[in-house]
């Protein structure tokens, strides 16, 4: 097993939206957004396995 592989973790950005609607006792209605940054991980790595159909190509590992 073993082998060198190079790989490089590069973090990426999802947005979630969340609206909140509230009417106030007075009648005024209050909208609230919000909006969550979420981190997921990304590896990029090369497959350098020999006699690997995927040899030399870009594996995304999410």
């Amino acid at each position: 097993m073993g082998g060198n592989t190079s790989s490089r973790a590069i973090p990426t950005k999802e947005k979630e939206v969340k609206t909140q609607v509230e009417e106030k006792p007075d009648g005024r209605i209050a909208e609230t957004r919000i909006l969550i940054d979420r981190f997921v991980p990304v590896i990029r790595a090369l497959d350098i396995t020999p006699g690997s159909p995927d040899y030399g190509k870009v594996l995304v590992i999410r």
